[in-house]
């Protein structure tokens, strides 16, 4: 079944759109939360046996989802807890590549996935002129006063 939605466009103009009533509840691939959990039980064999790193992306091929798809699901009450720990151990595993000798492929990863950052926020009262004269204290070794 459709629905007509009529839209005004810039200058006074009407655009008719006819489009599925349900045009945003697409039918989901995962009906449960448990075929999902066992979707990605089944993602962590394969990268176990191809020795490849997990990834947001590799995980979506293997559950047969887009990028986008996969974090539609992991927004919903539903399905959000499974994809969230999904999420948390792959970047765990990118963690764990940092004790390493080539660091920088983790830290990019880590900082455009899972939310790190390099920036430092500092709260509290002081001047600059308090914090010029802790740095010049601390260079010379003596506290300025």
């Amino acid at each position: 079944m459709s629905e007509i939605v009529e839209k005004k466009k810039r200058g006074g103009r009407r655009q008719i759109d006819l489009r599925p009533r349900e045009a945003h509840a697409l039918p989901r691939k995962y009906r449960t939360p448990e075929e999902l959990q066992a979707a990605i039980d089944n993602f962590w064999g394969i990268i176990a046996d191809s020795g490849r790193p997990a990834t947001i992306t590799r995980l979506a091929a293997v559950l047969g989802l887009s990028r986008e798809e996969l974090c539609r699901y992991g927004v919903t009450d539903l399905y959000g807890p499974i994809v969230l720990a999904a999420r948390q151990r792959i970047a765990w595993e990118w963690e764990e590549r940092l004790a390493g000798a080539h660091c920088s492929g983790p830290i990019f990863w880590l900082k455009n996935n899972s939310g790190w950052r390099d920036e430092q926020y500092l709260s509290g009262n002081f001047t600059l002129a308090d914090f010029l004269k802790s740095k010049a204290g601390s260079d010379l070794g003596t506290d300025v006063k």
